[in-house]
């Protein structure tokens, strides 16, 4: 029998003064907007991401406004299966970026024999390391399987391994890498640029860390942070991402990298 004195318009006032106002934990406050409004498609740390867009907003009415004006944005941008391509039956590329929030760009840096077409690696696992699933908590890490070996998060997004000056501009060449730094979980696109001039956005989350990219922090050279240790010697520079799961021998050579979109 429903309740008479039932208001929906007040339960979502006294919804959103908490969200505003509430001491709760900005997760377990995403969770309340996933319940209330049976937003059944999304995580808990999509809405974190559109939340943390609107908490500069004092007015109730302004906030949900803004709220539910991101959050379209964010459905739009993510969740249309008509904005992206597959590649080798198993890599999904953007038209447009994947977040739409504020975010920094890294680009490659310019070291002789690099060259973009050499932008992926295969580390040909079944998980995340386990620093990442400690630091992300294990209740939010989802590591599905694809068909090719690929690892994927939840919401598709590919788990890679990049160097920590990706994450951490200011890392050193002297300095070991912290897990902190590497903010794993964090969202990236991978900007890529196909032969006939067109850009992509591969999205990628990440769940692992490339060491061996002394001294410059990004491509892999062989030596590892701090101070290039543990040397195992390549020709030339490459592979600034590396997908952790999966060994493919199918390539992706019509592809050369631009940049790196770092969402933190």
């Amino acid at each position: 029998m429903e309740n008479p004195n039932y208001d929906p318009w007040k339960s979502e006032i006294i919804l959103w003064l908490d969200i505003m106002y509430g001491d709760g934990s900005i997760e377990e406050k995403a969770q309340k907007l996933l319940n209330f409004y049976k937003l059944t498609e999304f995580s808990v740390q999509s809405i974190i991401e559109i939340l943390l867009m609107t908490k500069n907003i004092t007015n109730i009415s302004r906030y949900m406004e803004s709220f539910f004006e991101n959050f379209e944005n964010y459905y739009k941008i993510v969740r249309n299966p008509n904005e992206y391509i597959t590649i080798n039956d198993w890599l999904n590329l953007y038209n447009n970026p994947t977040v739409p929030i504020k975010s920094r760009i890294v680009e490659m840096p310019d070291i002789n024999g690099w060259n973009p077409y050499n932008w992926y690696a295969f580390e040909g696992l079944s998980d995340i390391n386990w620093v990442a699933r400690h630091v992300i908590g294990e209740a939010n890490v989802h590591v599905i399987i694809g068909n090719k070996g690929e690892l994927t998060d939840n919401e598709g997004r590919y788990w890679i391994a990049v160097g920590p000056n990706v994450m951490n501009p200011s890392h050193q060449p002297s300095e070991k890498i912290s897990p902190e730094e590497m903010k794993y979980g964090s969202k990236v696109d991978v900007v890529l640029r196909h032969d006939d001039g067109t850009n992509y956005y591969l999205p990628c989350v990440i769940g692992d860390v490339k060491a061996h990219t002394w001294p410059n922090g990004i491509l892999q050279t062989g030596y590892a942070f701090p101070n290039g240790t543990d040397p195992h010697p390549i020709e030339k520079p490459q592979a600034p991402i590396e997908f952790i799961g999966a060994t493919l021998s199918a390539g992706l050579i019509d592809f050369e990298i631009v940049h790196i979109i770092v969402y933190d």
